[in-house]
């Protein structure tokens, strides 16, 4: 926090989820599409509050493409009415200062900015000598303050991206250190609730879900904490296309084995097998490490069982022969999906290989029953789906069997 002479916060700033400027009760900021330009050049004199910004940088920032056609004016008309609206909260003290041709943010007008707030919060938490209580206080405290990545609204311009960054990895760091605190209380009903808020926040980061199943495990929650991993799978695989972690793939199986009772009744652990479908259509689906193993198995089997199996691998391209849009990669692939697991036999095997491609092991197959195959999936899927131009692309190749 930046203090006066008086010791007064004159604005109230917010960066870390919604942005807002504030003076008491009265929100300066405003998010109407005629303001964005002046708020624009706000946030970018935040970030670059310690230092000089000079006319150029701003000219270049707000009109990258050069499509104003007198910038200068355009940009002391900007500035004129941003401070404006800041003078009816700082009055005769300007906020943004020009000196020898560039403008920087003047230090000496008292602020409240809760991205400082926040890293002096973390800082502060991280003193061990101020005993454990007081710790779990102050990242409490700090993590209140963290409702969002920062400066959300501007998160793809390039002056944000590394600050954002820079102060999500603070908040990841703070999550598990508050949660390193609570494990050695043995407090595991906090670190599950802590890291479900961390997770709506940043959903990708696999260090809190790791947190979390741990945390689950301790308390005995073995099929919460198998639900979890499974939805962090999903996500990865359906977004991003990778696989866990592999300590988080080392906990699944931890789980699993963990769930484990010992069995003597053959007809106990066939129920445990099978499938929980009572009708049960379509290709089996699963995971693609459990289809690589059924890959490695097929492979291995082949040279005695003389069976002919062909893998396929179908992509889900734009009009572009590229990936299409996420709105419109995700919708049109849950159709995908479903067209090809109800559209293939029982004894065929599908798994999603990357966000925007399936594989499929096809039983007991000759090259043109692939080729039949594949062309009848394809006529199905564009008699299913016609939201979007999107096509498939199929390729195709027999199993060599392991000699």
């Amino acid at each position: 926090m930046q203090e006066g002479s008086d010791g007064g916060v004159v604005l109230r700033i917010r960066t870390l989820g919604t942005f807002s400027v504030c003076v008491g009760n009265t929100v300066l900021s405003n998010s109407s599409p005629r303001a964005s330009n002046v708020w624009k050049l706000f946030k970018y004199m935040l970030v670059n509050r310690s230092q000089p910004v000079s006319i150029d940088k701003l000219i270049d920032m707000l009109w990258p493409d050069g499509d104003c056609e007198n910038p200068l004016k355009a940009l002391y008309t900007l500035m004129y009415r941003l401070r404006s609206i800041l003078r009816k909260g700082c009055g005769d003290r300007e906020l943004i200062l020009f000196q020898h041709n560039s403008y920087l943010w003047n230090p000496d007008v008292p602020c409240w900015i809760d991205a400082d707030e926040f890293a002096s919060l973390c800082k502060g938490a991280e003193d061990q000598e101020i005993g454990i209580g007081n710790q779990i206080d102050l990242y409490r405290e700090a993590l209140a303050l963290y409702t969002g990545d920062y400066l959300t609204d501007s998160a793809y311009e390039n002056w944000v991206i590394s600050i954002s960054g820079y102060y999500k990895r603070m908040y990841t760091s703070a999550v598990l250190n508050l949660c390193k605190l609570y494990a050695s209380a043995e407090d595991y009903g906090k670190i599950v609730a802590t890291c479900e808020r961390a997770i709506e926040l940043n959903p990708y980061e696999e260090t809190l879900h790791e947190m979390m199943i741990r945390a689950l495990i301790h308390m005995d929650q073995i099929s919460q904490g198998i639900a979890q991993y499974e939805y962090i799978a999903q996500l990865l695989y359906k977004e991003l296309g990778v696989q866990p972690s592999e300590a988080l793939q080392t906990l699944y199986r931890q789980m699993h084995h963990s769930e484990e009772d010992v069995q003597y009744d053959l007809q106990s652990v066939k129920n445990n097998l099978k499938e929980n479908n009572d009708i049960i259509n379509g290709a089996l689906f699963c995971e693609i490490d459990v289809f690589r193993q059924i890959y490695r198995l097929q492979c291995r089997s082949m040279e005695r069982s003389g069976q002919s199996i062909y893998l396929v691998l179908i992509s889900l391209l734009g009009e572009d022969h590229r990936m299409p849009p996420s709105a419109v990669l995700n919708d049109a692939f849950a159709v995908l999906k479903r067209v090809i697991i109800l559209g293939l036999r029982r004894g065929d095997v599908v798994s999603q290989y990357s966000k925007s491609q399936l594989v499929i092991l096809l039983m007991n197959a000759a090259y043109e029953d692939c080729e039949s195959v594949v062309a009848r999936l394809s006529r199905t899927f564009r008699a299913t789906y016609r939201k979007h131009p999107v096509q498939l692309r199929a390729v195709f190749e027999p199993l060599e069997p392991i000699k």
